[in-house]
């Protein structure tokens, strides 16, 4: 347990100054792209700077497979340097045995992750919609449908604000009876929705009744929670946000690919950690005194940034080109995971030969040899 203890927290310590240095680098960099916006409607300058620290809990789950990856390049191979993992294998420990730590802390790191994009982020992200919502109104519209209406939202969403909102009403024969076009509609608590600025036209056997109204209710024919999930950004919804808002297009015929991606690349991350964590130590196991610890960090870094950068690709475009959410997003992942595990059954085999070589050796130095002309007794 002491052992386990010690590497699990070298590699916490290796990965925590990764991870601050990676969150201060793209947070630099997020920085710049809110100033460009500052200007824009109401959108000011400490808008920018409050959306970007708003966003460090969804950089941390990003960046958490690169810190991975780095934690253990560093703080395992700080040990390596000092010669602790070659008196741990010599001891009798396995690279499985090596191993078994780093997963355990990668595996709470992914558990925390999970809490994460469940408990915190869905709110922030959230907020950030609400800020982002300050420099204009916009967006593809949106149609929804219930049982005899149809629900077009042409102007974009933020927080529970619907923009530039089209109710279309049928009757029992389905034939149109009703349309009501509002600049804004607020979502309400009880389901209902308070239009403003609204045009009314009802449609009857006689010439269409026009009337107009500073603001009105409109019983939607769609649950609190339905709308919830309807109103926000898919970025701000959770595992099972997610999953209720995929039933809910589904139910309207809509498209469910984008929310499907998203979802799938939620699950992703955690196995990304897990692979990020356990693809380090195979680098570790061989001799690393001739190679310089700035070295390793250097290569751990870019090969941790180039698989960032590889699912950032491969989640736009699943969404682009339509490809399998899962393949697409989970793929890379479980394919790292793979190939770390592959390694470190190799490094696994490697050990067990070696030492039975050396038990060869050292049992046949130690056997009595025969020499001609000589009497054995």
């Amino acid at each position: 347990m002491r052992i386990d203890r010690h590497l699990a927290g070298s590699f916490l310590a290796g990965a925590t100054p990764a991870l601050l240095v990676l969150l201060g680098l793209f947070s630099f960099i997020g920085l710049t792209e809110e100033l460009e916006d500052v200007g824009q409607g109401s959108f000011v300058a400490s808008d920018a700077i409050v959306i970007v620290l708003m966003s460090l809990p969804v950089r941390i789950i990003e960046l958490a497979p690169v810190s991975a990856l780095m934690g253990t390049l560093i703080g395992l191979g700080t040990l390596a340097n000092h010669q602790e993992i070659i008196a741990l294998r010599a001891a009798g420990l396995s690279p499985w045995r090596l191993a078994a730590p780093l997963a355990a802390a990668a595996v709470s790191l992914a558990l925390a992750i999970l809490l994460m994009q469940g408990l915190l982020v869905p709110g922030i992200e959230r907020e950030t919609a609400r800020l982002h919502a300050k420099t204009a109104q916009g967006g593809d519209a949106i149609w929804l449908h219930g049982e005899h209406s149809f629900v077009r939202i042409a102007g974009g969403v933020s927080a529970r604000t619907l923009w530039n909102v089209e109710i279309h009403e049928l009757d029992q024969q389905h034939a149109l009876a009703r349309t009501l076009q509002a600049q804004r509609a607020e979502v309400l608590a009880d389901g209902r929705w308070l239009l403003q600025d609204v045009h009314d036209t009802r449609l009857s056997d006689g010439p269409p009744a026009e009337t107009t109204s500073a603001g009105s209710y409109w019983q939607s024919p769609f649950s609190p929670e339905q709308t919830e999930t309807l109103v926000v950004p898919v970025e701000a919804l959770s595992l099972g946000e997610l999953r209720q808002l995929i039933g809910v297009l589904a139910a309207n015929g809509l498209d469910t690919h984008r929310c499907r991606v998203l979802f799938w690349q939620q699950l992703g991350v955690p196995v990304g950690l897990l692979g990020m964590a356990m693809l380090g130590l195979p680098l570790l196991l061989g001799p690393v005194r001739a190679t310089p610890i700035a070295q390793r960090v250097a290569l751990g870094a870019v090969a941790g940034l180039l698989f960032y950068l590889l699912e950032q690709l491969s989640g736009h475009g699943a969404v682009i080109y339509r490809l399998n959410p899962v393949i697409s997003t989970v793929g890379p992942d479980v394919l790292l995971l793979a190939a770390a595990l592959f390694l470190v059954s190799r490094a696994e085999h490697h050990q067990t030969l070696t030492l039975a070589w050396q038990r060869l050796r050292f049992a046949g130095a130690r056997a009595p040899t025969y020499t001609p002309g000589k009497s054995r007794h």
